[in-house]
């Protein structure tokens, strides 16, 4: 699932990496496993290029229910912490204290659809 314009392919640059035998990292900066399914926020730099909303903030990795297939996000626990300024209510949001949370439900929140 996609929202706006987009292609097969999208070019994201990061922070870090290594070049021959030196080695830079980024504390905060999303790490890439291979063959992992993940939903991205992404925002457009310069030209066609993006890069990670918020460093790993915008990297959600994808669960499959193996008997059903459908596809959850992990959200990471937050609990103990505290949301300073946030508006009344804000603790009883859909999502408040679940780690597991149905793809579909997930992204439409986040696009306002609720």
């Amino acid at each position: 699932m996609t929202k706006g314009p987009g292609g097969p392919v999208a070019r994201i640059l990061e922070l870090g990496g290594i070049v021959d035998d030196i080695q830079m990292h980024v504390h905060g900066a999303v790490i890439w496993r291979p063959g992992e399914e993940v939903l991205l926020f992404l925002d457009r730099m310069e030209g066609s290029d993006y890069r990670v909303t918020g460093f790993s903030q915008g990297k959600f990795g994808i669960e499959r229910d193996p008997a059903t297939g459908e596809a959850f996000v992990r959200r990471p626990a937050a609990e103990g912490t505290e949301i300073v300024g946030a508006p009344p209510g804000r603790a009883e949001e859909p999502f408040a204290g679940s780690t597991r949370v149905p793809l579909t439900q997930f992204v439409n929140h986040a696009l306002g659809w609720k």
